[in-house]
């Protein structure tokens, strides 16, 4: 479980504390390596308390170090012009940096590039289905 979460919360924050909150609600949490498929539920009051800490520490960090990493390059770098596709190991990560950049950029078309159909495009204010390939069409 730890490894699960170190991972799950250097992907990002909101990743985190939504995994966390998976596990404290009794679900299990599976997890797919080069090597195998892991599943996590939490088992003992010891792991409860763990969870319950760590989204609270969580919670008080004010901003994501990895959005704000991805701000610099859009604004700092210039590369907001050249438009946005979001990506990511886990999907909770790259829909929360969608979100976050689609209400930074109400005006500019953002991609959020995942598999399993849930590939979207964020486009003033509303958010669609896409095509994996459209997306990279749009970009290239």
């Amino acid at each position: 479980m730890k490894n699960l979460m170190e991972q799950r919360i250097c992907s990002g924050i909101a990743t985190g504390i939504n995994t966390a909150r998976m596990l404290l609600e009794g679900r299990t949490v599976q997890e797919e390596s080069d090597e195998q498929n892991i599943e996590l539920k939490v088992e003992s009051p010891d792991e409860i308390a763990v969870l319950e800490r760590m989204i609270a520490r969580l919670e008080r960090i004010e901003e994501d170090p990895k959005l704000q990493a991805v701000l610099h390059y859009l604004e700092k770098e210039q590369w907001l012009k050249h438009g946005v596709i979001i990506f990511s190991q886990y999907y909770d990560t790259a829909k929360w940096v969608a979100d976050s950049l689609a209400a930074r950029y109400p005006d500019q078309p953002v991609g959020l590039y995942a598999g399993a159909g849930r590939s979207r495009l964020y486009q003033k204010g509303d958010s669609v289905n896409i095509e994996h390939e459209t997306l990279k069409r749009m970009v290239a």
